[in-house]
């Protein structure tokens, strides 16, 4: 992969009272939208505890990431997902891949 691979890291708690398989539901379904952006590599959900959750998604550049990051606003199955998140514990983060080992 090319150092230009921008890297979307996504903090957040889920609402209290969320329904945890109706939320992974949610973002599954989500994939539907996300996957057709231009750009678009992959993504992972990561569990942690006290309803805390981050989102990590791959990009093919920051252009294609910040162009995402709008366009993602206007998705309804991805609004869906955002429903579930509870606003202000949101961080929203975007990186450039410096370095990549396997």
């Amino acid at each position: 992969m090319s150092s230009s691979i921008a890297v979307e890291i996504v903090h957040f708690k889920v609402k209290a009272g969320t329904n945890e398989q109706e939320f992974l539901k949610a973002s599954a379904n989500m994939m539907q939208e996300l996957s057709k952006l231009s750009g678009f590599i992959d993504r992972e959900l990561l569990k942690g505890e006290n309803r805390l959750w981050t989102d990590i998604v791959h990009w093919e550049s920051m252009d294609r990431a910040l162009k995402a990051t709008a366009d993602i606003m206007k998705l309804p199955l991805c609004l869906a997902y955002f429903s579930f998140i509870d606003d202000t514990s949101l961080q929203m983060m975007h990186f450039t891949q410096s370095q990549k080992y396997l």
